[in-house]
């Protein structure tokens, strides 16, 4: 068993953590507890495979660590402040890593090697991109969605480290989100405004086959939604719940297990 399936809960504001397994039966098992002051102070936690990279948009400082299978973390590479752009959004398609900004629409490509060493591939100037609010990976496929005019693009990072354009989907082609996240093959589109949601696969051509739709009030309501790349974790930071879900091979859910107020602690980030 590795880190791959380990998700990181992290706290911001008193920089401590917890790492957790979802067992099959949906339930958390606590693997291992941080005590405040251990991370640094980041904005942004994205996994690639087992490891992470923790990025502060703040002083563009980061680290990379491996989640160990028994959820310690080993530290491979500190970066020091500058050593980043400025980025809004930092995605992963399991093996590479796009770091985008909404700001000026430019972006990188990278690879984080064995040592945790980062390897630029590709840069993008300002303006290459779309003006995007999200961006989910399937772990294959990147899909970029606004919830300004509700349009997307899929695209795919090759070897090289550069984007093919999959499809276009014009102004008014999805519905209104505030979250999007895949378990690995199937996307979950989730309004927290009125609980309704859309289960969806991204195809090999780039385009969106719709699974399932869920009315308004079908779902609670969640600040966070994450995966392990099997299951789903919805988390509230208000209430400290949370639900565990499976998605079918329909696009349906099977709800694993719910936790009452109060069993989670209070976090900012959670990363599957």
């Amino acid at each position: 068993m590795s880190g791959l399936d380990v998700l990181l809960f992290y706290n911001s504001a008193n920089r401590a953590g917890v790492t957790s397994r979802i067992e099959s039966n949906g339930d958390l098992l606590t693997l291992r507890e941080f005590a405040p002051n251990t991370f640094g102070s980041w904005t942004h936690i994205v996994k690639v495979g087992s490891r992470l990279l923790y990025y502060s948009r703040d002083n563009r400082a980061g680290v990379t660590q491996e989640i160990e299978a028994d959820g310690s973390l080993r530290t491979l590479r500190e970066f020091r402040p500058g050593t980043f752009g400025s980025w809004t959004h930092i995605a992963s398609d399991g093996r590479r890593l796009l770091y985008y900004s909404r700001e000026n629409r430019a972006g990188v490509t990278q690879e984080i090697d064995a040592a945790g060493g980062l390897r630029t591939l590709k840069e993008f100037a300002p303006g290459s991109f779309g003006s995007w609010s999200h961006i989910v990976s399937d772990g294959r496929r990147l899909l970029y969605y606004s919830d300004d005019n509700l349009a997307g693009v899929t695209q795919e990072i090759d070897d090289a480290g550069g984007l093919r354009t999959l499809k276009e989907f014009r102004r008014g082609s999805f519905g209104r989100w505030t979250h999007l996240v895949s378990d690995g093959r199937r996307l979950l589109y989730y309004s927290r405004e009125n609980q309704t949601g859309v289960t969806q696969e991204i195809r090999g051509t780039g385009d969106l086959e719709t699974l399932q739709e869920f009315k308004p009030g079908a779902f609670g309501v969640w600040t966070h939604l994450v995966s392990d790349r099997r299951r789903l974790l919805y988390y509230s930071r208000d209430s400290h719940a949370g639900v565990t879900q499976e998605i079918d091979g329909l696009g349906d859910l099977r709800t694993l297990k719910e936790f009452s107020p109060g069993v989670f602690g209070s976090w900012t980030h959670i990363t599957g």
